[in-house]
């Protein structure tokens, strides 16, 4: 960190603090992830969510035979796939647009359940020529639906993770202005925390593109600064000292709600915001690290 920054009154403490509530909304916002992934996974949500905009638009007749269709059925899940009621199946979560395409295709050939659907008339009819251009169009028609419930999926998985971060918050007291207020009063343990972050390592990039062995080595870093903001900060209402006035449980409420908002931003975010702080506390290079670099 430049001498002009570091001269500056109270920014590295600002900066510090930075550091550790980006660690603290990474931890929850990791957990929150988690258990929303499982949410999803164990009801399903998106395949369902899929079927029912399928339904909404081609309607439940047309949606049944298309569910029923082998290809569909090839990916869907239950206790037997092949012959079970297709009501009864586990609906895919994501279908391949080839297979949708060839799917509807062979179900709107003449004779077939589908032949007279209005969405596949009204699309076959859009188009000069049905042999080479219908199924371009349907992908189309099938792009916009994907993208449509790719939307409402986001905006579901923002309330889960305000709906989650919120009860995490309150079940551990993480209340964001108690926390800030108390690093604020504790500059030097402040200090350590934020110290060992950098000396960690950290990185920065794309979570998903990390090795299994820089993830293990972020979350065990991270893990250990929650430790030590806990201590730093320790819950002053862990349902054992309630707040006793409107204004305290206001104040308390205002803190939770502002843990549950950061924790809806993802792991992704605070990573990127905490690698960036640790980036602007450590400074440019020293000249001779600029020398091996530029040789390099």
């Amino acid at each position: 960190m430049s001498e002009v920054f570091k001269a500056l009154p109270g920014t590295l403490l600002i900066v510090n603090i930075v550091i550790l509530l980006s660690a603290l909304f990474f931890f929850t916002s990791t957990v929150a992830s988690h258990l929303v992934e499982a949410w999803v996974g164990a009801w399903n949500s998106r395949g369902k969510q899929l079927r029912a905009r399928l339904e909404s638009a081609l309607g439940k007749e047309a949606a049944d035979a298309l569910y029923g269709h082998a290809l569909i059925r090839s990916i869907s899940s239950g206790a037997d796939a092949q012959t079970a009621d297709v009501r009864t199946l586990n609906p895919p979560s994501y279908i391949e647009p080839k297979i949708f395409a060839d799917a509807i295709r062979s179900l709107s050939a003449p004779n077939q359940p589908l032949n007279a659907n209005a969405v596949v008339t009204q699309i076959r009819a859009s188009v000069a020529d049905a042999a080479t251009q219908f199924e371009p169009k349907l992908l189309e028609w099938f792009k916009a639906i994907n993208d449509h419930q790719t939307g409402v999926y986001t905006r579901w998985t923002f309330l889960r993770l305000i709906t989650i971060g919120f009860l995490f918050a309150a079940m551990m007291d993480l209340d964001t202005v108690h926390i800030t207020a108390t690093l604020w009063g504790h500059p030097e343990q402040t200090e350590a925390v934020a110290k060992a972050l950098k000396d960690a390592n950290l990185g920065s990039g794309e979570l998903d593109k990390l090795t299994a062995d820089q993830k293990t080595k972020i979350q065990d870093a991270v893990a250990q600064a929650y430790k030590q903001l806990r201590d730093i900060a320790p819950p002053d209402y862990a349902w054992q000292h309630v707040p006793t006035t409107p204004q305290a449980w206001l104040a308390k409420l205002l803190g939770w709600l502002l843990t549950a908002l950061a924790t809806s931003l993802g792991a992704q975010f605070w990573f990127n915001i905490m690698s960036e702080a640790l980036k602007l506390r450590a400074g440019p290079p020293k000249p001779k690290q600029q020398t091996r670099a530029a040789q390099q």
